[in-house]
């Protein structure tokens, strides 16, 4: 579409809304929205192509889906081109991880936003590495936060999955982005949101996995110093 063919308009009785600003016919695409990053449901994933988030024509013989070249059995795909492409964009960095966080919980919900939370790092590494969508990252940031709202059971939850995507970040996605000591800072401040009024999270009781953590920067390279 070279051209806005609707306006984005508050109406007292409607709220947020979209109108029309020209003659539509039957037919006819409005609207194109493109999400920054999109994964199967955890209880769909073995009737959904990981890739092109289709539902496959083998969904009535799951054993007949395509598997990852690993394997690790967490994802799916319709055809040998899906998987190639899944691979080299995502899949490459997130197979080792999938196990950790699966293990999370028996709730599907908290796998499912964890799976999603993984993938929008990982897309926000090829948004780094200039390899991006035409989805800014920006949007993410933009989106309210309920966090003054939540019990602190549900924060308890939100600590275990930061620690594992913090793992996530260090032993997947900064290897690809430093390549001296000096970059290793600006590399994880790349996927922090750089709002002002952004919320910062105390994760209490930390101090051993605080420790893995420097551990596992410091398998990187010898002579990284990270001061805590």
């Amino acid at each position: 579409m070279t051209e806005n063919k609707v306006n984005l308009a508050f109406k007292e009785q409607k709220g947020r809304c979209l109108i029309a600003n020209q003659n539509v016919s039957q037919g006819d695409i409005l609207l194109v929205s493109k999400p920054y990053a999109i994964v199967p449901s955890i209880t769909k994933k073995n009737d959904i192509c990981a890739n092109c988030i289709c539902i496959s024509k083998h969904q009535t013989h799951p054993r007949e889906m395509l598997v990852c070249r690993k394997p690790c059995h967490h994802v799916f795909y319709c055809s040998n081109k899906c998987e190639q492409q899944h691979w080299d964009k995502f899949h490459q960095y997130e197979c080792s991880f999938l196990d950790k966080v699966c293990a999370l919980q028996d709730h599907d919900y908290v796998i499912n936003y964890t799976l999603l939370f993984m993938r929008m790092l990982t897309q926000r590494l090829h948004d780094i590495l200039d390899k991006s969508s035409t989805v800014s990252s920006a949007d993410v940031w933009t989106m309210l936060s309920h966090f003054d709202e939540f019990t602190e059971e549900k924060k308890n939850e939100f600590v275990t999955v930061a620690k594992i995507l913090t793992e996530y970040i260090l032993v997947k996605l900064i290897p690809h982005l430093i390549k001296d000591n000096h970059e290793f800072i600006v590399s994880i401040q790349s996927f922090l949101p750089d709002h002002t009024d952004a919320k910062k999270v105390e994760i209490n009781n930390s101090d051993q996995w605080l420790s893995q953590m420097v551990h596992l920067c410091l398998l990187f390279n010898d002579d990284t110093t990270i001061e805590v």
